[in-house]
């Protein structure tokens, strides 16, 4: 996209957003991050570092650009919990035997320590690089070892750590506020204003302090690019807001009455019980739509389906 298209982009999501905001808040007069809650004027728009295109989910879980949040918010969780969100996905793929891409790690074999690149080939993992990464003396006696036992064709017994390991917990931050923010793509700030909200939020921005256990579940037998946004009726212990994002199904409450959703998750979380969902199903938003701000009837419509 060109720079000007982007511009334009901006500037549209900026008005959408803006107008919706007044539809809950008469008196505000900007658009409003929706993670910090920080009102911005129209003229801050085209300074530089203030408003950015996030992409929804991560690019690493090949997002594209959704909703526009501000630059700190931004830029922040892209050198944090999307960083580590990067990481898990390369480290699930090593495991899967599907990534073909060099990986850094450590390798112990006869109490020393060998600093190595690895991939998978067609057959086994393999080594591809230790010579550049070692002192020299290392890197010819395992390359004699190798030589001997090869000849002796014995086995190796080794103890390999992967590096660059993702911190845990942080990848499922990434995948909630990406849940959170498409929801808000999908319904607008009417959504994200319900207090029940507020613990998401908490834990978005606060990485380091798990708030809660039980909002996002596996689905390891999901495909990557899964994207769907379910309103859940039935069973009435997960009524919630649903997003799937790939091989992560992310519940948020919908609606005040919600509020004790996390407690009601936790033992299906913890027991990892499959449980079949049923519910309204909403196409992924390609961009803002913000419908619960600009269709009342709409929003009435989803009140009475949860409740009937």
């Amino acid at each position: 996209m060109s720079k000007l298209k982007k511009s334009e982009k901006r500037a549209a999501w900026f008005d959408q957003g803006m107008m919706a905001l007044q539809r809950i808040a008469p008196e505000a007069s900007g658009y409003m991050c929706p993670l910090c809650y920080r009102i911005f004027r129209r003229e801050e728009l085209e300074m530089p570092n203030v408003l950015a295109c996030e992409h929804v989910p991560p690019r690493s879980l090949g997002g594209r650009e959704l909703v526009l949040t501000c630059f700190r918010c931004n830029s922040a969780a892209g050198a944090s919990v999307d960083a580590e969100l990067s990481k898990y996905v390369t480290f699930q793929s090593f495991l899967r035997r599907d990534m073909r891409e060099s990986r850094k790690a450590r390798l112990m074999k006869d109490g020393h320590a060998l600093n190595v690149l690895l991939r998978w080939n067609a057959e086994a993992l393999e080594i591809i690089d230790y010579g550049n990464r070692n002192a020299p003396c290392v890197a010819r006696g395992l390359e004699n070892e190798l030589k001997h036992d090869e000849a002796e064709r014995r086995n190796w017994t080794l103890r390999l750590t992967l590096g660059n390991v993702y911190r845990t917990g942080w990848p499922e931050v990434s995948v909630l506020r990406a849940a959170y923010l498409a929801a808000f793509a999908k319904f607008g700030y009417q959504y994200i204003a319900d207090a029940a909200l507020d613990v998401v939020r908490e834990w978005i921005n606060n990485p380091n302090q798990k708030v809660v256990n039980s909002c996002v579940f596996p689905v390891p037998d999901a495909l990557d690019d899964v994207r769907s946004i379910v309103l859940v009726k039935e069973p009435a212990a997960f009524r919630s807001l649903a997003v799937q994002i790939g091989k992560f199904r992310v519940f948020m409450p919908v609606f005040e009455e919600a509020g004790d959703l996390y407690e009601r998750l936790a033992k299906p979380h913890e027991e990892k019980i499959a449980v079949e969902l049923s519910g309204r199903a909403f196409p992924w938003p390609r961009h803002p739509e913000f419908l619960f701000d600009f269709n009342r009837s709409f929003l009435a419509e989803m009140h009475r389906y949860l409740s009937n």
